[in-house]
């Protein structure tokens, strides 16, 4: 598998661990972890971070980050759940 086909496959599976989620924000931390254990090999960090990089600059989700700096709060987005039934 080439790195492109890998970065789809991690970005495919953050949408759909967001799309679990309900529509509720999910911390950043629980996202890596549920996409980790949910992919084999695992993703590693730069991988992961690499792919919401692109799905946050795609529109696919969004992120609230705290004020006061910490974790940002990740929660798919209409594009995202288009995206992702596109892929089902």
């Amino acid at each position: 598998m080439n790195n492109l086909d890998r970065q789809f496959i991690v970005r495919i599976q953050i949408l759909s661990v967001l799309n679990d989620c309900g529509g509720h924000l999910l911390p950043e931390g629980t996202l890596l972890t549920q996409t980790q254990l949910s992919l084999q090999p695992a993703p590693l960090q730069s991988e992961f971070s690499e792919a919401l990089a692109f799905l946050d600059f795609s529109k696919m989700v969004t992120g609230v980050r705290p004020a006061l700096g910490g974790n940002a709060k990740w929660r798919i987005t209409d594009n995202g759940l288009a995206e992702l039934a596109n892929q089902k």
